[in-house]
């Protein structure tokens, strides 16, 4: 059981970092040239990071997690991105289900995170902020202008990330292991319709990509509603969580994770009211 953990941990890290070290290059290239940048949360920044979001590639929300840590974009970008995020989940929809479906839970991922990354920008950026840490201007430390300096300080930031994902992940892959898929089928079955979406969402929450495979496949089964596996795969970011612990102080991490989840769990009740009436 160990070897395949390893084996399937240290293939998970090296699918992410392609798409982490694009990102995080980018990230060192905006901080080397810009020499400030006002904290927000524009429009732009949130359709850019909702549509990129739902692309399956987990260095997506790492590098855009890094670019959060460093103050190069606000909380209603991260969100988007975050939110959208559905890691490996969308390559199970596309190899599993039919064209409308996988439509139809695109266009729903994108709608949520459009729909709650534009009112953390613009109904309440102020307090969101200052709530987030968010409210002080960026001003970039001293980065290398050369491109071979560039690539190399991104190849160093991708290879510590890696890294600590890969430890993550091994010590995930083993309590799954553990405790047993069918232990968290049997919670989720149990669980009523209003329940599963915070199951999910918390499921969702776990930082492998192991809990989005899951909860889609708990979807084809018909374990999970619909509006359940929008839950948790919003609250899924990949191994975008991991980067905001490890860059951010504890208490600020807490208060993002606790912010994405309970944003993604308001999704998932909503998508439920619908179900809940019909059955009145």
């Amino acid at each position: 059981m160990l070897k395949e953990v390893v084996l399937d941990s240290a293939l998970d890290v090296a699918k992410m970092l392609p798409g982490a070290f694009a990102v995080i290059l980018l990230s060192d290239v905006i901080m080397a040239r810009l020499r400030s940048v006002k904290i927000s949360g524009s429009a732009a920044g949130v359709v850019t990071g909702s549509l990129l979001g739902i692309i399956p590639q987990c260095g997506i929300p790492v590098g855009f997690a890094k670019l959060y840590a460093d103050g190069a974009i606000g909380l209603a970008v991260i969100i988007s991105v975050f939110l959208s995020s559905s890691d490996e989940a969308v390559i199970i929809a596309v190899g599993n289900y039919d064209f409308p479906f996988v439509l139809k839970f695109l266009a729903v991922k994108i709608a949520v995170a459009l729909t709650i990354g534009g009112a953390c920008s613009f109904f309440a950026p102020a307090r969101l902020g200052r709530e987030m840490g968010d409210s002080r201007p960026f001003m970039p430390k001293t980065a290398p202008r050369r491109v071979k300096d560039l690539i190399a300080k991104a190849a160093r930031g991708t290879v510590v990330i890696a890294a600590y994902v890969f430890v993550i992940e091994l010590a995930l892959g083993l309590l799954i292991e553990s405790v047993g898929e069918s232990a968290i089928t049997a919670l989720l079955s149990s669980s009523g319709l209003f329940i599963q979406p915070v199951v999910a969402a918390l499921i969702g929450a776990i930082p492998n990509c192991a809990s989005s495979i899951f909860l889609m496949k708990a979807y084809g089964k018909g374990i999970l509603s619909f509006s359940a596996l929008i839950s948790g795969l919003c609250a899924n970011s990949g191994y975008g969580i991991l980067v905001i612990f490890r860059s951010l102080p504890l208490s600020r991490s807490l208060k993002f994770t606790a912010l994405l989840i309970s944003l993604s769990v308001a999704s998932g009740e909503l998508l439920t009211l619908p179900a809940l009436l019909m059955a009145d």
